[in-house]
């Protein structure tokens, strides 16, 4: 992950990505097929249709705004650490056990 410059998602369907929270960890934009409202309200890449024509504009103009994408996400960063994400996991699997 550390030699790659742009993380490239090209889901077809997503549940939850670890990939994406690496890429976050190493403030990598993205370039994704999914998640495009988390991306855009985000601001740390841009969403693609499964194309390869979008996919590839999708990367040039990631590559044209690199350093606004890494200060983006080194602003969103904390909210994606594991030591953050994780009691939020066990508080989501608490409500769904107590209904």
């Amino acid at each position: 992950m550390k030699k790659t410059d742009i993380l490239l998602l090209p889901y077809l369907l997503i549940s939850n990505s670890a990939v994406l929270l690496d890429g976050i960890k190493y403030c990598k934009p993205v370039v994704s097929t999914v998640l495009p409202e988390d991306i855009a309200q985000l601001k740390i890449g841009i969403y693609a249709e499964s194309k390869p024509e979008s996919f590839a504009e999708a990367i040039l103009a990631v590559n044209g705004r690199y350093n606004e994408f890494q200060e983006n996400i080194k602003m969103v960063k904390p909210k994606f650490l594991w030591k953050n994400i994780i009691p939020q996991i066990i508080e989501n699997y608490q409500k769904i056990a107590n209904e």
